[in-house]
């Protein structure tokens, strides 16, 4: 047939579409060490042709200016979940999901996250020291490492005999006092750090209150006064005796003489009769 012509081979057609990706986060799963984003991806210009990119894949990532964690999710074409693990409790992070097409980073707007991750426990106390003045306990102690939450606060307990004899709470500084405590006795002294929900690992230590040495000098001063007054009263009787028994030596023997001034003053004559008589 004349005017048409067959043709048998096509030079194919290589072109390029510029999908304008747009990630937006739908939701996160979050603890006090891990979050977890979830987010869909929508194009304008490749609606269609997004089923059809297998090499489309996705990077979370979240950071903070104490750390930062990064995890690859697993690849998917119309978006997907990923889960970082090893975050700080109480800490805000900024997290984000980038696309990559053939392991290469795609410009895509993208809604970030600013997520807490939830309150943890604190770290335990470091160097508790203790001193004892009498029957009065001081102790101090440094702070822990983190405080994984709003608060930072010092509990000490007092424990006598396994029972609690006193619980106290310090804001921001690890400083307690115990006074007017029993004389010769053991306690238990426990102290923690407390971030308002949560409270870390417990430092303790035995104290044992000393021997009431005042009251020792007070029974002392008191056994030398209440000594000294049985000896002036002893003193006291003996002088009183000793007086008694030289007034009535005095008595005897002016007796004698007034009998022998009698018998001498007395005439031989009467003398004589009496001693005949």
């Amino acid at each position: 047939m004349e005017n048409y012509v067959n043709i048998k081979n096509t030079t194919a057609i290589k072109f390029r579409i510029d999908c304008d990706l747009t990630i937006r986060i739908k939701e996160q799963r979050v603890t006090n060490t891990s979050i977890g984003l979830s987010w869909t991806t929508d194009s304008k210009n490749c609606g269609v042709v997004l089923p059809e990119l297998q090499k489309l894949s996705y990077e979370c990532s979240c950071k903070s200016t104490q750390s930062y964690e990064k995890t690859v999710a697993d690849k998917n074409q119309f978006g997907g979940t990923c889960q970082m693990y090893g975050l700080k409790p109480y800490t805000e992070y900024n997290c984000a999901v980038q696309p990559k097409y053939n392991r290469n980073y795609v410009p895509a707007p993208t809604h970030g996250k600013q997520i807490t991750t939830k309150i943890g426990v604190p770290g335990a106390i470091k160097n508790l020291v203790w001193n004892l003045q009498h029957n009065v306990i001081h102790a101090t102690c440094d702070p822990p490492n983190d405080f994984n939450g709003p608060r930072k606060d010092y509990i000490a307990r007092l424990y006598s005999g396994g029972d609690v004899l006193i619980e106290t709470l310090n804001q921001n500084a690890c400083k307690f006092e115990f006074k007017a405590l029993s004389y010769s006795t053991e306690y238990e002294l426990k102290v923690t750090a407390s971030n308002g929900h949560n409270e870390g690992k417990t430092n303790q230590a035995s104290v044992t209150t000393s021997y009431n040495d005042k009251a020792v000098i007070v029974s002392l001063v008191f056994f030398i006064m209440a000594s000294v007054a049985f000896a002036v009263v002893l003193y006291k009787i003996y002088t009183l005796r000793l007086r008694k028994y030289r007034n009535d030596a005095d008595v005897d023997e002016n007796a004698v003489i007034e009998l022998t001034e009698i018998y001498a003053n007395v005439p031989q004559s009467e003398c004589r009769r009496r001693d005949s008589t």
